[in-house]
C-alpha cells in the first residue's frame, strides 16, 4: 500500500552541506516514487482565464536533490498550465527533493515560477503530494527567503543597551523577541517560529534556516500578548553565501525611540481609490491634476505616522503591517506634492487588525471637477434603399448635410445647413443638460436625400451628468434614404 505525503509546503529543517561536487544523480533511474501537484495562477484558479492573464500555457515541474541542485524534469512532469493539476506514476528514485514549478508561454519561455517548495523525503512507495504552488509572473515580487535551507542565523540583542535577562526584560514589558526578515527596508516581512525566542535568552540560533543572498532585519519585542512594544529598526544590509552565517547584533529600545512603521509579517492591508466613481488609469489621473495617493498611517496613540506614497494610476495598495491598532488617512498629491483633496477621513480611521490575517481599507473616494464633457454624435447614412446597411458620408456620396442643436437649458445651440458632409457633429464643453438633434437632412452628389430613422428623431436627448465631466458622452444617428 502506497503511503501519501502531505504538503510539502509545510516548514521543514534539512541539513545541507557546502561542498561543490559534479551531479551525476539520476532522479528518474529508479522509479519508486509518483508525484502530485496542484497549482494556482498568480493566486487565482489555474484555468483557462487565469493562465492566459499571466501568458502560461504550459507548467513544467523542475526537480532539485537534496542539496539544492537542479537534476531535471521528465514528460510526465509537464501538464497545460489550465488543467491545475497533475499526477504520475512512480517516477522517482526514493530520496530528498525539492521541486519549482515553472511556466511557460507558447514559444516555451519561462514566465513565471512558483520559487523552490520546502524539501522533502520520499520513500519508495510514497506519493509526493505537491500542494499551495502558485505561479508568479516575473518581474513581480516573490519573497522566499526560507525556500532553500543554507544559511544560519546568529542573533544577540540587548533591551535599552543593556544585557537582555528576566530583570531588564520585564522591566520593559518585553515576553518573546522576533526576528522579521524583509529583502530590502521598502519590501514584506516574513518570519518563522525558529526566529522566536524568550527574551531573557539574549540571543538566538537557527541552523540551516534561509537561502543565501542579502536581506535586512528587524528585531522585535512583543509583550505578553504578542503586541510589538519594542524594536531595534531596520539593520544594514548583510549578505551570506551558503554555508555562511548572518550575525545580527542589535538593542532593542521601547517604540517611538526608533522611527514608526507599521511593517511586520502578520496581516495583508489592502486599499483601492477611484477618481470620480472611475478605477484610475495614466489619463484619467493626469486630466485630474493626481501624480500620488498618499496613505498615512498614524500609530495607536496618533502620534507618530508614516506616509505610503503611491503612483495614482496604480488604483491600488498592497503591504503586509504587524498585528496592532493603527489610524488611516488618504490624500491625493499633484505633480508638485501639494494636497489637492483634503484629508480623508477626518479624523483618521481605525485599523484594528489584532485579530485578522487580511484587513481592507475603506476605499478613497477622489472627486475632482474635470470641467463639462464633450458631446459627439455620429452620423451614419444608409447606403441601400431598404437594406439598412450604413457607413459614412464618403461610403454613402453624401455632399451636404442639415441639423439643428438645441438643449431644454440654452434652447438652440446650433443651425447649419448646407454643410459640408461630416460623419461627426462635436459639441465641446457641454454643460449638463438635455440634447436634442433635429431638422437632419442630407444631400447626395447623385440626388439622393436621407433623413434620420425614427429612433434618431424620437430618442435626440442626450442627458449629461456630473459624473461624466472631463468624458465624451456619444450618440449615434442613423439616416436613412427619403424614396
Amino acid at each position: 500500500m502506497m503511503k501519501r505525503l502531505g504538503s510539502l509546503l509545510a516548514t521543514a529543517a534539512l541539513a545541507l552541506t557546502g561542498c561543490e561536487t559534479t551531479i551525476t544523480f539520476d532522479p528518474f533511474a529508479f522509479p519508486e516514487v509518483a508525484v502530485e501537484a496542484s497549482w494556482t495562477a498568480d493566486g487565482f484558479r489555474a484555468d483557462q482565464a487565469g493562465c492566459g492573464a499571466i501568458g502560461v500555457q504550459t507548467v513544467r515541474l523542475d526537480v532539485f536533490d537534496g542539496a539544492g541542485n537542479f537534476v531535471g524534469s521528465a514528460p510526465q512532469l509537464e501538464a497545460n498550465c489550465a488543467a491545475g493539476g497533475l499526477a504520475t506514476v512512480p517516477l522517482l528514485e526514493g530520496g530528498t527533493y525539492f521541486f519549482e514549478l515553472v511556466g511557460l508561454d507558447a514559444v516555451g519561455t519561462i514566465v513565471a515560477s512558483s520559487g523552490t517548495t520546502d524539501p522533502v523525503t520520499a520513500f519508495p512507495g510514497d506519493v509526493i503530494a505537491i500542494t499551495g504552488l502558485d505561479l508568479i509572473p516575473n518581474g513581480q515580487p516573490f519573497f522566499d527567503p526560507f525556500g532553500l535551507p543554507e544559511v544560519s542565523i546568529d542573533a544577540l540583542w540587548t533591551v535599552n543597551g543593556f544585557m537582555a535577562d528576566v530583570g531588564t526584560c520585564a522591566a520593559a514589558g518585553i515576553r518573546t523577541v522576533r526576528i522579521d526578515v524583509f529583502d530590502t527596508t521598502d519590501g514584506i516581512a516574513v518570519s518563522s517560529a525558529a526566529l522566536e525566542a524568550p527574551c531573557e535568552a539574549g540571543g538566538l540560533i537557527a541552523t540551516d534556516l534561509l537561502r543565501a543572498g542579502i536581506y535586512v532585519f528587524n528585531v522585535r519585542g512583543l509583550d505578553g500578548a504578542g503586541v510589538v512594544i519594542a524594536e531595534s529598526g531596520f539593520t544594514p544590509e548583510i549578505e551570506a553565501f551558503a554555508g555562511e552565517t548572518f550575525e545580527v547584533d542589535t538593542n532593542l529600545a521601547p517604540m517611538g525611540t526608533v522611527p514608526f512603521d507599521p511593517r511586520g509579517a502578520d496581516v495583508n492591508v489592502n486599499g483601492s481609490w477611484t477618481i470620480n466613481g472611475f478605477l484610475p488609469d495614466l489619463a484619467l489621473c493626469q486630466d485630474a491634476g493626481i501624480a500620488t495617493v498618499r496613505l498615512t498611517v498614524f500609530d495607536a496613540t496618533l502620534t507618530e505616522a508614516v506616509d505610503f506614497d503611491l503612483p495614482c494610476e496604480a488604483g491600488a495598495f498592497a503591504e503586509v503591517f504587524r498585528a496592532d491598532v493603527f489610524f488611516t488617512q488618504w490624500t491625493a498629491l499633484d505633480p508638485a506634492g501639494t494636497a489637492v483633496t483634503v484629508p480623508a477621513p477626518e479624523p483618521p480611521e481605525e485599523l484594528n487588525i489584532t485579530a485578522v490575517t487580511t484587513a481592507n481599507l475603506a476605499p478613497f473616494e477622489i472627486l475632482v471637477d474635470l470641467g463639462p464633457p464633450t458631446l459627439e454624435i455620429t452620423l451614419s447614412f444608409e447606403n441601400t434603399f431598404g437594406a439598412m446597411d450604413f457607413t459614412t458620408c464618403a461610403g454613402a456620396g453624401v455632399d451636404t448635410i442639415g441639423f439643428e442643436l438645441s438643449s431644454n437649458v440654452e434652447g438652440l445651440i446650433d443651425s447649419q445647413f448646407g454643410l459640408p458632409c461630416q460623419d461627426t457633429i462635436v459639441l465641446d464643453n457641454a454643460p449638463p443638460a438635455d440634447y436634442t438633434l433635429g431638422s437632419v437632412t442630407a444631400d447626395g452628389i447623385d440626388g439622393t436625400k436621407w433623413g434620420p430613422d425614427a429612433a434618431c428623431a424620437t430618442v435626440g436627448a442626450f442627458p449629461t451628468f456630473a459624473e461624466d465631466a472631463g468624458t465624451v458622452v456619444q450618440y449615434d444617428c442613423f439616416l436613412l434614404i427619403d424614396p
